[in-house]
This record gives structure tokens, sequence and C-alpha cells, in this order.
């Protein structure tokens, strides 16, 4: 990002009243219990809506699992 980039983002947050934090750091053990949670509520689910929004999460956390894991290996 550039330096007037990031002014004027800066400028737009004080004008929103907005303060910048960071985010919240995402554990493998919470992954995998909003898995096996996510995999409960799929089962029971009656809609083809709830069905269908469980498994685009299902997907997303599978996908992010695995980018985990790989920069987990990485580290190592």
């Amino acid at each position: 990002m550039k330096d007037s980039d990031l002014r004027v983002v800066s400028a737009e947050q004080l004008h929103a009243r907005v303060t910048p934090k960071q985010a919240t750091p995402f554990f493998v053990d919470k992954l995998t219990m909003l898995s096996h949670h996510l995999k409960r509520e799929l089962e029971k689910s009656i809609s083809a809506i709830q069905r269908f929004i469980i498994a685009r999460d299902q997907a997303y956390l599978k996908q992010l699992s695995s980018v985990v894991i790989d920069q987990v290996i990485w580290a190592r």
C-alpha cells in the first residue's frame, strides 16, 4: 500500500470514528471444534438453504485448515 493510500484510509477511519484493530487469532483446536459442530448441524438440517450454507462454511473451513496446516509445516 502506498503512503498516499494509507493517508486516505487513515483519514477515512478518523472521519468515521473507527479505530483499526488487529484480527483475533484463530487456533487449530477451535477450527476442529467448529468443523465438528458444522458436521452435526449438516446432519440435522432440514431445508436446502440450511444445507447449502453449512456446506459452504464447511468448504471454507477445510480450505482454511489446509492453509493453516501448510503454514505450520512450513514454519518447522
